[in-house]
């Protein structure tokens, strides 16, 4: 087998086990971090990512940047952010959801998905290269 061939199925296999918290957990952590030092994709990944039972958030990532890396391997960035704002995302009180400086849209697009037809969500990101993933992940 060759080496390509093993990297091609295994460091998704152990980013898809890492994100969906299979027992035991802490290995599947373990074994992400050591393949994230290692990996250097050459191409877009594409995640999906269950927020709730019925809502998902399909994601492409270039694997370069450190946030898209989180991401891919853990299935979060900043754990307790995401926790947080998660349960606010539930909230039927909110209306409108402003995400300023909004990177690749994980927050943004994580407030759509969470709140589709209640409200609105207006993402901002000044930098355009940075820009054309964010508006790629609002395709999907």
């Amino acid at each position: 087998i060759e080496r390509t061939n093993i990297v091609r199925y295994l460091v998704p296999a152990v980013a898809l086990f890492s994100r969906s918290k299979v027992f035991p957990n802490h290995v599947w952590n373990r074994l992400a971090a050591f393949v994230e030092r290692h990996y250097q994709p050459i191409e877009l990944q594409s995640i999906k990512l269950c927020l709730s039972p019925k809502k998902n958030l399909y994601l492409s990532l270039n694997l370069t940047d450190e946030l898209s890396r989180a991401i891919y391997f853990y299935g979060t960035h900043e754990p307790a952010t995401t926790a947080f704002l998660r349960r606010r995302f539930s909230d039927v009180s909110l209306s409108k959801v402003y995400d300023i400086g909004s990177n690749m849209g994980f927050y943004a697009m994580m407030a759509a998905v969470m709140r589709r037809g209640r409200g609105s969500v207006e993402a901002f990101e000044p930098v355009p290269w940075i820009f054309n993933y964010f508006q790629m992940n609002t395709k999907k």
